[in-house]
């Protein structure tokens, strides 16, 4: 949804895409960063938590305006983690189809969004990864409606699945805007969407952490919410 100029750009009659048929994140991804084919080399997180009584699958929301380095992070932690990313749906689709969704396609993707969630999580579990990072979430795509349609209707259901996620990192807006055809609409459209995004986890009580900075500061203070989190899980497996 962070395609304002491709919305006034779109084209009528075109319907939205199916899920490609028979097509899966390991069969899309294999072999890219989405699918590390080990552990990566030196100490990560999960040599360091192996073995600890964690025994729920880390579920990463990043979530962030256009531009603001939420695939870099994704890829990095799936990378460093030994973990799985999930691509944004809503890339895939302005690609296909050459613009936007509509208003009323918004919950399709939503839908499109959850089903890869959940296809991913199953993949993670029977590979024994430590987490799957997603490249932004149904939130994402509620808030979009608002800001752009002046549609709430997403908000309740986005929001209640935000609070599934052990953890939510928010992208900030100190990297430099660049284009990127009609995925992107401009320095102004991405500050008044990361506005909207931090009011409204604020205003729903949804617990996150704003990460800034270089790329490298980004990926270190991501890992080391990463690595709080999974201290915290151990702690209070332990205790029960």
């Amino acid at each position: 949804m962070d395609c304002l100029a491709a919305r006034r750009r779109s084209r009528p009659g075109m319907s939205p895409p199916g899920r490609p048929k028979g097509e899966s994140l390991s069969a899309k991804h294999e072999g890219s960063p989405a699918c590390p084919p080990g552990r990566p080399k030196g100490e990560s997180l999960s040599a360091r938590h192996e073995g600890s009584p964690v025994s729920a699958l880390l579920r990463i929301a990043v979530i962030g305006a256009e531009c603001t380095g939420k695939t870099t992070l994704c890829q990095s932690l799936a990378a460093r983690a030994g973990g799985l990313w999930v691509p944004e749906y809503l890339r895939e689709f302005v690609e296909r189809w050459g613009r936007a969704p509509l208003a009323h396609e918004q919950a399709a993707i939503v839908a499109e969004q959850l089903a890869r969630e959940s296809g991913a999580l199953h993949q993670a579990r029977q590979t024994r990864r430590l987490l799957v990072a997603f490249d932004s979430v149904p939130l994402a795509t509620a808030l979009y409606s608002r800001m752009y349609f002046g549609d709430d209707s997403l908000l309740a259901q986005a929001s209640a699945h935000q609070r599934r996620y052990h953890l939510t990192l928010v992208t900030d807006v100190d990297l430099p805007w660049e284009p990127d055809g009609a995925q992107r609409d401009g320095p102004a459209m991405r500050a008044r969407f990361h506005a909207l995004l931090l009011d409204w986890l604020q205003t729903a009580t949804l617990p996150h952490r704003l990460i800034g900075g270089s790329p490298a500061a980004r990926l270190a203070a991501a890992l080391a919410a990463i690595d709080a989190a999974l201290r915290a899980a151990a702690a209070a497996g332990a205790s029960e």
